[in-house]
């Protein structure tokens, strides 16, 4: 056969030698033969090709029938007196006696009242039909991990207190009136010289009350956690108040078993007693309260102490609160939370927030310093996820360390300072001050420690 040839049912087409206007051979195929490659062929008239076969369809297969499904026998129709058949319940025929069920049970024909059986005498097919107890699909693999509910998580109240005489009996009233009420309740007297220990007497047997010496609210902290066997804890300021049902919001929190700690809203009343929400005088900066709040956290603190719940057990873990930072304690184990547990939130107030003046936290520079001092703590500790925070997060950090260089660089510890400022410029080259203070600080003697 002839390459070039394009093959139409039976019959191949011959698209070679052909003059313009001249009609192509066709040759019957031989039987057998393959066709070759369709050329010249293509642009032959369909006119000229045999419709051999193009206008017929093959014959469609007869579907087989489907076999007719068998009825299922019907059961055999029972009276409404009892009995396999009406005729037999109308004639008053004895029925025979029924066997023991599944359940080692006898039902009397007349009255059907249940009657107590022994166990060993059913027989063991009736013992061994019975089905076994059915564990949910979603909980198969987890019954050991099941959370458990906030009716059965033991929370823990630890209160610290310093010269807070006037405010420490409200916090302890607003503590024990919570429904339910708290497992354990422990005050912790950080030196107090004011007469705290007179207010913490009417309720003896009640809270369980630790004396020390001043060590600060972060020491005091750790002491009532360590006295503390719940499964869940909570810190309350003495000067601060539990609004009621927020242990019970809290605890319905923790019901997940990934949950490990949670805050809430709460109100923040000023000297002239107006209260405000706490969110919307301390707003996240990017709008997120609950998951993974580590970046956030590095921006801003958001969470007070009085609205934190969290496990015990991890906290603890952690080492407690850093006895060396007064005043952001609470924001650096926070931060340390952060970056391992996503944390829960509720937008339902459990606390109130009082500001008062003559506090801790009413001395703007030694905060400001605490709160740098939190910063390069938590660089410290978790460098890389510093890093992968961002842009607005690591400048955050470098201001922190801009910070801390400043206040060497004011007491003449030049050599110090420019430490913190290289730290500040690895964080954030693009500060041109720090480079300065950093070429100063290089530039200078060493000084004393």
């Amino acid at each position: 056969m002839r390459p070039g040839g394009a093959r139409h049912g039976r019959h191949r087409v011959s698209g070679r030698g052909l003059r313009r206007g001249a009609r192509p051979r066709v040759r019957p195929l031989a039987q057998g033969a393959r066709a070759p490659t369709p050329g010249l062929a293509r642009r032959a008239s369909r006119a000229s090709v045999p419709q051999h076969g193009r206008g017929r369809s093959r014959p469609r297969r007869r579907a087989l029938g489907r076999p007719r499904q068998r009825l299922a026998a019907r059961p055999p129709r029972r009276h409404a007196l009892g009995g396999a058949g009406s005729r037999r319940a109308l004639l008053g025929a004895p029925r025979r006696p029924p066997g023991p069920d599944r359940l080692g049970l006898v039902l009397t024909p007349r009255a059907h009242e249940r009657a107590p059986c022994d166990r060993a005498a059913a027989p063991a097919a009736a013992q061994a039909a019975r089905p076994p107890a059915r564990v949910p699909d979603g909980d198969r693999g987890r019954e050991g991990t099941r959370a458990r509910g906030p009716a059965l998580l033991s929370v823990g109240v630890v209160i610290p207190t310093y010269n807070s005489a006037a405010t420490v009996t409200a916090a302890i009233e607003s503590a024990l009136a919570q429904e339910p009420a708290p497992a354990h309740v422990v005050v912790v007297d950080d030196g107090s010289t004011d007469g705290t220990a007179d207010a913490l007497r009417p309720f003896a047997g009640r809270i369980t009350g630790v004396t020390q010496t001043n060590r600060g609210p972060a020491a005091a902290r750790n002491v009532g956690l360590a006295r503390l066997s719940t499964d869940a804890v909570v810190f309350l300021d003495a000067d601060d108040l539990l609004l009621p049902g927020a242990l019970a919001c809290r605890a319905r929190l923790l019901a997940s078993a990934d949950t490990v700690w949670a805050h809430t809203d709460g109100w923040l009343e000023d000297p002239t007693l107006v209260r405000q929400r706490f969110s919307a005088c301390y707003p996240p900066v990017d709008d997120r309260v609950e998951g993974w709040i580590f970046t956030g956290l590095l921006r801003r603190n958001f969470i007070t102490a009085d609205a934190v719940i969290a496990r015990r057990d991890v906290v603890s873990g952690l080492g407690g609160f850093d006895e060396t930072i007064r005043g952001t304690e609470d924001w650096e184990l926070w931060l340390r939370l952060a970056v391992r547990h996503a944390v829960a939130h509720s937008a339902e107030p459990t606390f109130v927030y009082r500001a008062r003046p003559r506090t801790l936290s009413s001395d703007r520079a030694r905060m400001d310093r605490m709160r740098y001092l939190t910063l390069v703590t938590a660089h410290r500790l978790f460098p890389a996820a510093v890093r992968e925070a961002g842009v607005p997060a690591r400048r955050s950090v470098a201001d922190a360390y801009n910070g801390l260089g400043d206040a060497l660089a004011a007491e003449g510890r030049w050599r110090e300072a420019a430490g913190y400022f290289a730290a500040s410029l690895r964080l954030w080259p693009l500060q041109r001050g720090a480079w300065l203070r950093w070429l100063r600080g290089r530039a200078a003697a060493p000084s004393g420690p």
